[in-house]
């Protein structure tokens, strides 16, 4: 957590666990296990699910819906008893390896570049913004075809496609200033396994 972001934090007071920082979520897990844990599953079940439906298409080609909840499940739950150990900027880098290891490297690929985004997205401080990019990264970007992905937010947050596309535009721009500028690029490699800083963000 950046000294400027603890200091903003503290002076406007209380903040929902759903606008905090993975670093500063951990730190909360203590006092408030059950909160932070459901936060934490909330923001990546689905892009989970998606990695786990990749591995259980190529392993078990007449797997169910329900064969694919349980491996999602299985992770989380694999990864529990972990949550709280180490610090909290390595919390996803420990959770990948969970992911790689009950769903091998292939499918993790599917989605790392988003599952590591996570990083600097929730330092975004415009709650909207935050929102509608989460709402992308959390499910892999798995848009309907021939949908595009401000379609899809436009329909999830009840507002029109140029909104949701203004919005998009301007926090994907403060997404890309937050990965140039609140980490030095080797510090967010060693948190990306490499995938970070990237290009762009879509």
């Amino acid at each position: 957590m950046r000294l400027f972001e603890t200091i903003y934090r503290l002076l406007v007071g209380p903040t929902s666990f759903d606008s905090l920082p993975y670093e500063e979520l951990h730190q909360r897990f203590p006092k408030a296990k059950r909160a932070v844990w459901e936060e934490f599953v909330r923001r990546l079940r689905r892009l989970v699910f998606q990695a786990a439906l990749d591995n259980c298409r190529r392993k078990l080609p007449h797997a169910s819906l329900e064969d694919v909840e349980e491996r999602t499940s299985q992770i989380f739950a694999e990864f529990y008893p972990e949550f709280e150990r180490g610090e909290g900027e390595t919390l996803l880098l420990r959770f990948a390896r969970v992911i790689r290891n009950i769903l091998e490297d292939e499918s993790f690929e599917r989605i790392a570049l988003r599952f590591y985004y996570h990083l600097p997205l929730y330092h975004l401080q415009d709650d909207q913004q935050r929102r509608f990019l989460a709402a992308l990264f959390e499910n892999g970007l798995a848009t309907a075809p021939g949908k595009e992905f401000g379609a899809d937010i436009a329909d999830r947050f009840q507002v029109t496609l140029a909104e949701a596309r203004a919005v998009l535009t301007k926090g994907k721009k403060r997404l890309d200033e937050i990965v140039k500028k609140d980490f030095s690029g080797e510090e967010l490699r060693e948190l990306s396994e490499g995938y970070l800083p990237d290009v762009e963000v879509a």
